[in-house]
């Protein structure tokens, strides 16, 4: 038997564990300003609310530096993805609790979206991405989880982290177990607005 994996989807998974100091950084941003947002529960806040949503622009020496790794690791998922070139747009800090969750969603507007971790205590809870498939597949009947019939799959987080997905991609974070775990998320655009792309087909 042949087998063709037609249609994979692409997360990029980056350590900027060497290169950013998370320490440091999570020192410098700890403290600003987070609200309650409605994709979180409990006592999760961000400092994603109207009028402020970027974060990387801020003027702290460590958080430049930490966007320009971003931007070049959002480079080389574009090039392995075959997309063309993305910048980011908008970025913000969320800090989840204990009984805490991230609900179910997408990055509308963004061609791509991630996540980087700078501070994740011991047993906080991963990432998990969800089968856009799962709707169209209301007949199948599996007697083993394989990566041709998952439904989901969490990643495990860690200070240092980077995670890129499509931002097309739902995902969320069930209940976390900790307190402090932080996640500075992102969105990105691409100058493919007017239509000057090409689509490409397989096969």
């Amino acid at each position: 038997m042949i087998t063709h994996k037609i249609f994979p989807t692409y997360v990029g998974e980056f350590d900027l564990s060497t290169k950013i100091d998370t320490k440091l950084l999570w020192n410098e941003i700890k403290d600003l300003k987070m609200e309650q947002h409605p994709l979180l529960t409990g006592t999760a806040v961000s400092t994603y609310f109207p009028g402020n949503d970027h974060l990387l622009d801020i003027d702290v020496p460590l958080v430049k530096k930490l966007k320009q790794y971003i931007q070049e690791a959002i480079d080389e998922y574009v090039k392995e993805s075959g997309l063309i070139n993305c910048q980011l747009t908008n970025s913000w800090l969320s800090v989840m609790n204990n009984e805490t969750k991230l609900l179910p969603h997408r990055h509308e507007a963004s061609v791509i979206s991630g996540a980087y971790y700078p501070f994740v205590p011991q047993g906080s809870v991963g990432l998990t991405v969800m089968n856009p498939l799962k709707p169209y597949r209301m007949c199948e009947v599996n007697e083993r989880t394989t990566e041709y019939t998952a439904v989901d799959g969490t990643f495990p987080v860690k200070e240092g982290l980077l995670i890129i997905f499509p931002s097309w991609l739902e995902h969320k974070s069930d209940q976390n177990e900790t307190n402090g775990r932080a996640v500075i998320s992102f969105n990105t655009t691409n100058n493919a607005v007017n239509g000057n792309y090409k689509q490409t087909r397989m096969i």
